[in-house]
């Protein structure tokens, strides 16, 4: 329903995130942070485990939390130094590896519609938020005849 609209120039979503728009246009950029988990519980082992300060705590609150880390496949022993990146290796999980099939749908659709390869008529913003961007910046449109001649 949201590519019909989108592709026959009716509202645009709004509320996709921007690293969900990135990921479906191909873009690598990831930039996750806890707070963008909804699940309390979730958020708050993530947040203790940025918060350890020594290698024993921080490979203790992986152990308590293991079925979590377990189901995104990033269980294992990690440094104080390594925090950041195994926090931001489980939110990309969290947030786009484990949607990917529904991602993939949804972008199937919009593509089953031309939706990548028409122009892009007006700017349509596909996420939420002040940092919103273009989809048309990012999406490779062909070249559109002037109004003028």
């Amino acid at each position: 329903m949201i590519a019909v609209s989108i592709v026959h120039g009716g509202p645009a979503p709004h509320f996709l995130s921007k690293n969900l728009v990135n990921y479906m246009i191909g873009n690598p950029s990831f930039g996750a942070t806890v707070e963008d988990v909804q699940d309390e519980e979730i958020g708050k082992v993530l947040k203790q485990v940025l918060e350890a300060e020594s290698d024993e705590s921080l490979l203790n609150i992986i152990f308590q939390n293991s079925g979590m880390f377990q189901t995104a496949g990033c269980f294992r022993s990690v440094k104080t130094s390594e925090k950041k990146a195994f926090v931001e290796e489980y939110l990309r999980w969290y947030i786009l590896d484990r949607n990917h099939s529904a991602i993939q749908r949804f972008k199937d659709g919009l593509a089953s519609l031309g939706f990548f390869q028409c122009p892009v008529p007006s700017p349509m913003f596909l996420c939420q938020g002040p940092d919103c961007f273009r989809l048309g910046d990012h999406v490779q449109t062909r070249s559109q005849p002037s109004r003028n001649q």
